[in-house]
């Protein structure tokens, strides 16, 4: 089939197809671009979300290790004053060497 001569002013089949794949190709890009962008972003929010969810709950391990702590300032504190009770009923009484003079003294006076 011998070709035609086709005038400069009209597209051929090839021309349409080549405009149209182009413009196809560009909005299927354009669209894609944008659905990874919006999936990006939704992974940012939730990877935040999890970020946020994990920095509350150690929030409240820290908020937990503060209430013992306190606790166990308050425990030190009950047991100091004990100790000091133990340490000054024991300075009241004489060491056992004090306590055998002490003995043998009244012995040799009255016995």
């Amino acid at each position: 089939m011998p070709k035609r001569k086709i005038s400069p002013q009209y597209a051929t089949k090839e021309d349409v197809e080549k405009i149209v794949t182009n413009v196809v190709t560009q909005a299927s890009d354009a669209i894609l671009s944008g659905i990874d962008e919006m999936l990006q972003n939704l992974v940012t929010k939730n990877e935040f979300n999890k970020l946020q969810t994990d920095v509350d709950k150690l929030q409240t391990d820290v908020d937990k290790l503060q209430t013992d702590v306190s606790e166990i300032k308050s425990d030190i504190h009950f047991m100091k004053d004990d100790i000091k009770n133990i340490d000054s009923d024991i300075s009241v009484l004489p060491h056992r060497l004090e306590f055998e003079e002490l003995k043998s003294r009244v012995n040799k006076t009255y016995v």
